[in-house]
This record gives C-alpha cells, sequence and structure tokens, in this order.
C-alpha cells in the first residue's frame, strides 16, 4: 500500500487550499509536457494533501510508471482502489491506468468489479473484454462479447473490441466483419479509423486500406499510427519521396516504439551536406530492419570522412568484415526517466563524440539517400565474412549427398494470429520440399526440432541441420553456410534478409508484395533477390503448390547447368 510519506526530494507539504491549487496546476503543466519527474514533485505533494481526487491519483502513477517505479505505481493504484472499493469511477480509471501500464491483471480486476457495480453500462463490457484480450484470455474476450452484442447491437465499441480479440486469436481476415460493422455503425470514430485501414492492409485490400487511413488522417492526424501505415503504401507504390515523409512520424511521442539517441550532436536530415563528416549511424529498430539499411552503408562510407555504425552486438563481427573502414559498435537500450527508450554506445569515447558531426537512425539514412527508385542501385554483394570461415562451411556442406543445396525457413521466431498470416506450416512446404533432387538445409532459428523431426517421421524428408550453429545469434556463422548455398528460400524474415544481402540467391514467399520493393516486383537493390507475393485472399496451400511447381522448374534448370 502507498505510505503517506513524502520523499526526502519532494516538496514542502501542502497546507492550504490555494496551495494545492497552484501546486496541481503546476503537476498538470509538467505532466502534460511529459517532464514526469518534476510532475511527480507537484503531484505527490497535492496527494497528501487531498488523495481523493482521482486525477491526482491517476497522473501520479503514471509520473512513477514512466520514471521506472513500477512497483510505486502499482501500489498507488491499489491503495487509492482499496480506498475506495465501491466508486465505478474510481474502477475505470484504474483499469485504464493499469491498462496503460502493463498491470493487465489490475485492469481485468477493475473492469470486472466495474461491470458489477454498473451491469447496464456497455462501456464496462468493452473495457473487461479488452482486459482479457490484454491477458491473452481471448477466447473468454470473445465469449463475453458474443454474449453481451444482441444487447447492444448498435454499440460500436463493442464490435471493434470484438475484431480486436478475433483478430489476435484468428488472424485479420477473420475479424474484418466485426470492424466493419463498427465502421458502418460509427465512420467517425478514431478507434475504427485507425483499426480498420491496417487490417485492409494484411488482407492486399490496399485501396480501401488508402482510403480508409486518409479518411482517418482527414480527421485524427496527431497520432503515429495512421502515418505509419500511409508511409507503407506510400512506399509499395514507389512514392519514396512522400513515403518517407510519412515514416518520419515514428520518431513521434505517440507511437510507442519511439527510439532516442541521448547525444548532443546534430541530426542528419535530408539536404545536409556530409561529405567530409563524421557520422553516427544508429540501429534504431529489430535486426531485420538493420539488414534493410546495409544498403546504403558502403556509399555513406565513401561519402564521410568517417562513419560509426551502431548495431546488435550480435552483428558486430559480420560488420567488422564487411566494413573494415568504419567503427562498429553495439549498442545498450536505455530508459528515460519520462519512460522514453532508446540507443546508446558505450564503447564510444567523449573524444570520439566530440568529433562526430551528425548522428542519424540507419533508415533515416535510407530515406535521405534514397528519394527516388532511381537512387537505388542494384547490389550484388553487401555483407561478408572471412574466407577461413566461409571454407570452413564448404567443406561441410560438400559432405552432403546432392549436388544442390538450398536453405529452407517457414516462419518467424515470433508467432501470434496476426502475424502467423505470413507464414504456412511447414507441412504446407511439401510440395516444394518432396523434390529428391536436392539438400535442403535448415535456416530457421528458434524451436524448430520438433518440426524437422515431424518432417523426417511423417514424410521421410530430411532437412540437414547443423546442430554446433546457433542460427539465431551467430550471424557470422550463419552467413558463411548461407554463402555456401545455392539458394534460400523463405518467407520475409531474418534469415532470407542474411542470406539476400551476403549475396546468395534468395526467393521471399511473401504474403503481399513487401514496402522495400518500392514499387518493383523485385527489391532493387538486389541484383539476386527475387519475391513471389501470395495474393493475401489466396490460401497458403494452394500458393505452395504453385511455388513446388516453380521450383521444380528451377532445379531442372540447375541440374542440366543451364
Amino acid at each position: 500500500m502507498a505510505q503517506k510519506t513524502p520523499k526526502s526530494n519532494a516538496l514542502p507539504p501542502v497546507k492550504t487550499k490555494g496551495q494545492f491549487t497552484k501546486y496541481f496546476r503546476k503537476g498538470n503543466y509538467h505532466y502534460s509536457k511529459g517532464e514526469y519527474a518534476s510532475a511527480a514533485k507537484f503531484l505527490n505533494a497535492v496527494w497528501q494533501y487531498d488523495d481523493s481526487v482521482p486525477e491526482i491519483t491517476i497522473q501520479l502513477s503514471d509520473c512513477l510508471f514512466q520514471m521506472g517505479r513500477q512497483n510505486q505505481a502499482l501500489d498507488l493504484l491499489i491503495y487509492t482502489w482499496q480506498k475506495h472499493p465501491d466508486k465505478a469511477d474510481i474502477c475505470t480509471v484504474i483499469g485504464s491506468a493499469a491498462l496503460r501500464m502493463n498491470f493487465f491483471d489490475l485492469a481485468l480486476k477493475a473492469y470486472e468489479h466495474y461491470t458489477k457495480l454498473q451491469p447496464n453500462d456497455p462501456k464496462g463490457y468493452v473495457n473487461l473484454a479488452t482486459a482479457l484480450r490484454e491477458n491473452d484470455r481471448l477466447d473468454e474476450a470473445i465469449s463475453l462479447l458474443q454474449e453481451i452484442i444482441p444487447i447492444y447491437p448498435e454499440n460500436d465499441e463493442m464490435w471493434n473490441a470484438l475484431g480486436a480479440a478475433v483478430q489476435l486469436r484468428d488472424g485479420p481476415a477473420q475479424s474484418l466483419v466485426f470492424f466493419e460493422e463498427s465502421y458502418r455503425l460509427n465512420p467517425t470514430s478514431r478507434q475504427i479509423l485507425n483499426n480498420l485501414p491496417g487490417i485492409y492492409y494484411d488482407l492486399g485490400q490496399i485501396d480501401k486500406a488508402k482510403e480508409t487511413v486518409l479518411a482517418c488522417l482527414e480527421r485524427y492526424n496527431d497520432f503515429a499510427s495512421p502515418h505509419l501505415l500511409y508511409s507503407k503504401i506510400l512506399l509499395n507504390e514507389g512514392r519514396l519521396s512522400e513515403g518517407w515523409s510519412e515514416y518520419k512520424w515514428r520518431h513521434h511521442s505517440t507511437n510507442p516504439s519511439a527510439c532516442l539517441l541521448p547525444y548532443k550532436i546534430d541530426y542528419w536530415n535530408k539536404g545536409i551536406d556530409i561529405k567530409g563528416k563524421n557520422l553516427l549511424l544508429s540501429a534504431e529498430q529489430g535486426v531485420g530492419d538493420e539488414l534493410l539499411a546495409t544498403p546504403v552503408y558502403r556509399q555513406l562510407i565513401e561519402m564521410v570522412e568517417h562513419l560509426y555504425i551502431g548495431c546488435d552486438s550480435r552483428l558486430v563481427p559480420l560488420f567488422e568484415t564487411s566494413f573494415p573502414e568504419a567503427t562498429i559498435l553495439p549498442y545498450s537500450v536505455y530508459a528515460l526517466s519520462d519512460g522514453r527508450r532508446g540507443r546508446t554506445y558505450q564503447d564510444l569515447t567523449e573524444e570520439q563524440i566530440e568529433q562526430i558531426d551528425y548522428m542519424c537512425f540507419n533508415l533515416d539514412a535510407v530515406s535521405n539517400l534514397w528519394q527516388s527508385v532511381e537512387d537505388i542501385k542494384p547490389m550484388a554483394q553487401i555483407l561478408d565474412v572471412t574466407k577461413d570461415l566461409r571454407g570452413k562451411w564448404k567443406t561441410r556442406i560438400e559432405k552432403l549427398p546432392k549436388k544442390l543445396n538450398i536453405g529452407v525457413c517457414w516462419r518467424s521466431g515470433v508467432l501470434h494470429a496476426t502475424r502467423k498470416t505470413n507464414y504456412t506450416e511447414l507441412d504446407n512446404w511439401l510440395p516444394i520440399l518432396k523434390n529428391e533432387n536436392v539438400n535442403f538445409v535448415n535456416v530457421q532459428y528458434g524451436n524448430y526440432a520438433e518440426e524437422l523431426k515431424k518432417m523426417k517421421e511423417k514424410h521421410g524428408i530430411k532437412i540437414h541441420n547443423f546442430d554446433d550453429l546457433d542460427l539465431k545469434n551467430d550471424f557470422a556463422g550463419t552467413i558463411a553456410l548461407m554463402q555456401n548455398l545455392d539458394l534460400v528460400i523463405g518467407p520475409t524474415t531474418t534469415p532470407v534478409a542474411e542470406a539476400a544481402c551476403a549475396g546468395v540467391a534468395v526467393w521471399w514467399l511473401s504474403n503481399g508484395q513487401p514496402w522495400w520493393t518500392y514499387g518493383q516486383k523485385n527489391p532493387p537493390w538486389l541484383e539476386k533477390g527475387v519475391v513471389h507475393a501470395k495474393d493475401p485472399a489466396q490460401p497458403w496451400p494452394d500458393f505452395m503448390t504453385e511455388m513446388g511447381k516453380t521450383f521444380y522448374s528451377w532445379v531442372k534448370s540447375h541440374k542440366s547447368g543451364n
């Protein structure tokens, strides 16, 4: 339970109502600015004076959460609820705050209690379903809404909540009808205008996605998610300059994944001449996105005086071999007192920081250099490993029984219903895997052993795997293996991107056209990368049957030496 004892760095206790009002206004001001540490001092002082105002409790607990003091934030919410157990409005604000701070169990309890206090309020059931969904109790969330919706069939928020739960459990195709009903009932709802365009996009209904996301931006253009979806649409149309401009919204405070750099260094934006300057190029997102940025690294090395490349620590050995002229730095993740996160580089010395003229996230560097498709030049190879490492894997691959060697991966390492639409089960790969004229080599990372075992036991197909190679963390070793393969096939995941950047022929089996092809059939930044894009409405088994025929023709031509 929260204690009514001021901290040593707190302001003096409030003694009058006038002082209470003054401190509350100051706390509100700092809170609205995202200055959580300053806000917390004033809010704590007024809360000590009067803890019965829900707004103070919520703002103070949020400040504590954003400052990394999650346990204190949780204690404060619980204290407030215990003090006002039968106030429905308290349950609502507690539940909302708990959801925002990822205290999903507390949110669930608060909303369950609310529905008991206010059983005739449909909003309570929407909130309860949301809490169930966030607790990964999707079946219960869906059952609840299916039971309540007949009582409130015109409530658009319920249909939207049902769509959100079904999307996570069953995928976007099954959720569409519920989102569309919500849209029919309330075509100006911020929630549905934010959700529906993404569903259309995932289903390959790009015209509808564009229409609805523009409708969203016309009314609500002050938050990041619709801008980021629109950026994908524009980039996929080959409208790079406009697409990159929308993509800048990922830095906006409304994007929970926004990333920061803690250095007082000028930011390199489009139009700034960096020739002869020192540039810090920082990682921002996942490893797959880091690989997508590497096509411009060589160009930058030739432009600047010196390039510092920040990256995931697993990429350091690979990047040191591939870009020996640059300084390669592993990043550390840090959190600011206001809850924002970023990248920092502990290996950077104070002297080096003083010498750096500009800094930039890697995908912003891509946007600065690729303003049109004509700016992109195809590359035969971007990344490389040492000759000895490549030779080691050549020896091992040559011991396999067949002449042709094909690397395969079939999914992401992280799966949920929305992402599963981009992949298919290994059993559906049979039209490709049943070809007996090649060696199939596993390049899938993660928990794959059981899948390989079942493929062998059920279908008699062996996918060769090297147990001593860590496919998730050893990027240099994985690329050395793949550089000795004739082809790598898989979805739009990291292993195929690794192979493509290493100069290996690749086939991406994509659910729809990836945005990073920039309006072209295949990535214009690669010489050997081929995208086989499935219509999102086409079932994966049908598509894989077609790909089996395409693969058969490829094997036949390569066996004959053509």
